[in-house]
């Protein structure tokens, strides 16, 4: 059995540290986030496992974080799968339980929300997924009873004294344009549904001195079936592209489908690129290239945040970067 010293000895400090760290006890105690969250996953990488019992018992805690989440995505995007991951993976080694319930509509996380409960049964309490902003007064209440609350909204949003952590949307319209930019591409296709991607999209096409087309934007939902038809509409229309920047990895894989039926060769004729690395992205005959969402490292920092919050540090809002994954598409 793993224990507390074993993790000391492994990083060269103090047992008393690890156990500050993995109990949410650190009083006054200084640490830096860098070595927070060596400990947790130096803990979870040896496979310790704590003893939640003692948690109450020495610290009179409650031993539980509640996680609400409002899933999002497409089926089979794995979205919520991933940032719970990352959520679990952080806490398995640390003394709390998870309370998980999953909401689609702000009247159900109203009715799941019995402050009285929440103040008797958790520590904290973790909501995120779907951005929903008629939900923050909810929330900014709950702190003022002296439930610490953090949020992994997908977009971040502008209330004061909630940490949010969020993917920065704008850099992923950028950074997939400036990609095929790189690539060789002149004539590139926007799918437009999220503003802020759409904004990163403008803004690498004027970083390039590339001409922006109006002709290129067309409106897009999410999926599969939205990527082939705005596909279809760009090539009856006779406009012409020499790649393609979507704003999910189904409308990419709508758009291929739509290419390789015309005879249009993908990535020679055309480059493509989606984004969130969905699993989708293996499925095609030509692989998908991507810029990811980081759904499983927003997990990990929503609650390694939630932790140094416990710990009484004061926690600011994060905007994790995203990355190009270069596959066949491009």
């Amino acid at each position: 059995m793993v224990l507390q010293k074993d993790i000391a000895a492994k990083l060269g400090i103090t047992q008393g540290l690890v156990s500050k760290v993995l109990s949410g006890r650190m009083g006054t105690t200084c640490i830096k986030p860098a070595l927070r969250k060596k400990i947790i996953r130096t803990a979870n990488a040896l496979g310790y496992m704590p003893n939640r019992n003692a948690l109450g018992l020495f610290s009179g805690k409650r031993g539980t974080i509640a996680i609400f989440v409002s899933p999002w995505g497409v089926d089979g995007a794995e979205f919520t799968r991933s940032v719970l991951e990352g959520i679990s993976d952080t806490l398995r080694p640390t003394m709390y339980h998870m309370w998980l319930s999953i909401f689609t509509q702000d009247r159900q996380f109203r009715q799941q929300t019995d402050m009285h409960e929440l103040q008797n049964r958790v520590d904290g309490l973790l909501v995120g997924g779907v951005t929903r902003p008629d939900l923050l007064p909810l929330l900014r209440k709950l702190e003022k009873v002296g439930i610490p609350v953090v949020t992994f909204f997908a977009e971040n949003h502008k209330i004061n004294k909630i940490p949010n952590a969020s993917i920065n949307f704008r850099a992923q319209g950028q950074l997939g344009t400036e990609h095929l930019i790189a690539r060789g591409c002149r004539r590139i296709v926007q799918f437009r549904k999220n503003l802020c991607r759409y904004d990163g999209y403008k803004e690498a096409l004027r970083a390039a001195s590339l001409t922006f087309d109006p002709r290129l934007i067309v409106e897009a939902n999410w999926g599969i079936e939205d990527g082939r038809h705005a596909t279809r509409e760009l090539l009856d229309r006779n406009i012409a592209f020499d790649g393609i920047v979507a704003q999910s990895d189904y409308q990419a894989y709508g758009a291929l489908q739509e290419l390789l039926l015309r005879g249009i060769r993908v990535p020679e004729d055309v480059k493509l690129i989606g984004v969130d690395d969905a699993p989708l992205c293996h499925a095609g005959l030509v692989s998908l290239s991507t810029v990811t969402s980081e759904c499983y490292a927003l997990g990990r920092e929503a609650a390694e945040m939630m932790s140094r919050k416990l710990a009484g540090e004061v926690v600011q809002s994060r905007n994790l970067q995203p990355r190009i994954i270069q596959r066949g598409s491009s």
